[in-house]
């Protein structure tokens, strides 16, 4: 799941939401081509364009696979104390 979300400053941020992949399922790399799926996709539909998750401290498998794919935490916390991290375009 992802969106588009228009901030207070009317900059917008693309950001994923929620990736789920079934527990049976994990460590076989489908959250990896899922995800670089994702960013292929968004890129198509918004050009290039920087985009946000977040995530918790001690997921520590989920910021391994989002480092694994370009992600980089950016110093922010989202409002559920999860910390930010973000694709940069290459704008």
């Amino acid at each position: 799941m992802y969106g588009l979300f228009i901030e207070k400053d009317e900059s917008w941020r693309v950001w994923l939401d929620r990736l789920l992949i079934d527990h049976r399922y994990q460590g076989k790399g489908y959250g990896k081509t899922s995800v670089k799926a994702l960013i292929e996709h968004i890129l198509r539909k918004y050009g290039n364009i920087d985009i946000y998750l977040s995530v918790y401290e001690k997921n520590k498998h989920a910021i391994q696979l989002y480092i694994n794919c370009g992600f980089k935490f950016n110093g922010e916390l989202d409002y559920n104390g999860e910390k930010v991290m973000v694709l940069k375009s290459g704008k």
